[in-house]
């Protein structure tokens, strides 16, 4: 073992290394008796710890600190107990994990090797299994498969430093949110095509919350090009894919198929949208405007948005979108708030595509009140009402929809209700400081930080109009 209490790396990262020593390869060194579900003391940890590192100041909070930093969710910590969720080398651990005399046993886990564990390939089609389809969207291998089955009956070309996966503690299944993402390479992507999905025999799909989180580990791959997987995880869900918590808002998969994944279809497009949290009265008890939606699958409240229109910024479409499906009356003036962020959701467009949608939403206020308010029947809305807050947020169906509303309540909390409006200009009071309400600078900086974070590689939006349903 590496003296490392006279390394010169970084406190943070001599510790890191250290725990996943302890933990994943070599509990014997610091006198730690894990269980069979991997489970050890933590003050024992501490212990053992003090004294390899050479630092007799380490505390419990530093290890906490250390797992709670962990974008990948590799430990776990209850009460005064910690386990290492994956990557054990010994013959101790979890059951079923590679045995003592494994490579990988003879030194501590670095940051390549998260890098590794973050590859993801295909599941491949049985030998007996007919070809599919030129079309990817026909003659899907995944479809025949039943809705409830997690494991293919294929072999998964994966490699090895993501075999003990399987193996790890598992915890409960709980219910994803809408969408979820893989980062991986374009060759995965691309096999995906032609076989019935991810993960598989023993191999699982890391699925994480955040895009920008998913292109970072799809980076990692060297000498790969980069692609992230866009996974239908609410329908996922429904249709019998166990998600297992992997920390940090993160989810494993046994087996993903194919059928769940959006861009695994030539006809996959984004969509982009807008809208408001429209609201009116006084600040202390506003009242917000929903629409009553009618839909095949039932009727919901809904806020007021729509698709953007070519060269159309999130702002303004997001207050033409409003006043059209309001009905608004010519009198009513509304004031821009501040942005609310985006919600993410996916959806199928008659003939079975794909859809990314992104929706962007803003708070806007009520200057000047024109009672004509009627619904678009024509457009599938049934109802305009104004709800106080709190009532709104107990009709709303949609999460994702209550999450807004609830930041908008944030945000009025806060004062921010009328932060279009001392943004100045605009005809109406409806725009501020530019097409977004930020200042020509600050949308520069804010472009250039975007293409930082999401890389070159990553996908471009298909131009709103493209092949895209009314709404």
């Amino acid at each position: 073992m590496p003296d490392m209490g006279r390394s010169r790396l970084p406190r943070h990262v001599r510790l890191t290394r250290t725990m996943a020593f302890l933990l994943r390869h070599h509990p014997e060194v610091g006198g730690l008796t894990l269980d069979d579900a991997g489970w050890t003391e933590l003050p024992a940890l501490v212990a053992a710890m003090q004294k390899l590192v050479g630092d007799p100041a380490l505390a419990a909070a530093d290890i906490v600190t250390l797992v709670e930093a962990d974008r990948k969710g590799r430990y776990a910590i209850e009460g005064e107990r910690i386990r290492a969720l994956n990557g054990h080398t010994f013959g101790g651990g979890p059951p079923g994990v590679p045995g003592a005399g494994d490579a990988r046993a003879q030194a501590p886990a670095d940051e390549h090797e998260a890098a590794r564990e973050s590859t993801l390939e295909p599941a491949h089609e049985p030998a007996s299994a007919s070809p599919p389809a030129a079309d990817p969207s026909a003659n899907d291998p995944a479809a025949a498969r039943p809705a409830s089955s997690n494991a293919p009956a294929s072999e998964s070309a994966l490699p090895p430093a993501t075999k003990g996966l399987a193996n790890k503690p598992r915890e409960p299944d709980a219910a994803p949110p809408d969408v979820l993402y893989v980062g991986t390479s374009a060759k995965v992507r691309d096999q995906v095509l032609g076989g019935a999905g991810l993960g598989g025999k023993g191999r699982h799909a890391l699925l994480v919350a955040s895009e920008a989180r998913a292109w970072k580990l799809a980076r990692r791959l060297r000498g790969q090009k980069p692609c992230v997987l866009y996974v239908d995880a609410r329908r996922a869900h429904k249709g019998g894919v166990t998600f297992q918590p992997a920390g940090h808002e993160d989810f494993e998969v046994e087996f993903l198929p194919r059928r769940f994944i959006l861009n695994a279809r030539s006809d996959f497009r984004f969509q982009l949208s807008a809208g408001t949290v429209l609201w009116r009265g006084a600040i202390e008890a506003p009242e917000v405007a929903l629409i009553r939606v009618g839909r095949e699958t039932g009727e919901s409240w809904e806020l007021p948005k729509g698709k953007l229109q070519r060269g159309e910024a999130p702002l303004q479409a997001a207050l033409r979108e409003t006043r059209e499906e309001l009905n608004l009356g010519e009198g009513t003036t509304l004031e821009a708030g501040p942005s609310l962020g985006q919600i993410h959701y996916a959806f199928h467009v008659p003939g079975g595509r794909p859809r990314l949608k992104t929706v962007a939403y803003f708070l806007a206020r009520v200057a000047v009140y024109d009672p004509a308010m009627a619904p678009r029947t024509e457009e599938g809305i049934q109802e305009v009402r104004w709800f106080p807050l709190a009532e709104a947020l107990a009709v709303v169906t949609h999460e994702n929809v209550r999450r807004t509303l609830t930041r908008a309540a944030e945000a009025l909390r806060a004062g921010g209700g009328r932060e279009g409006a001392r943004a100045g200009g605009g005809s109406g009071g409806e725009a501020g400081g530019g097409p977004d309400g930020a200042s020509a600078p600050r949308r520069r900086r804010r472009r250039r930080r975007r293409r930082r974070e999401d890389g070159a590689n990553a996908p471009s939006p298909a131009p709103p109009g493209h092949d895209e349903p009314p709404r």
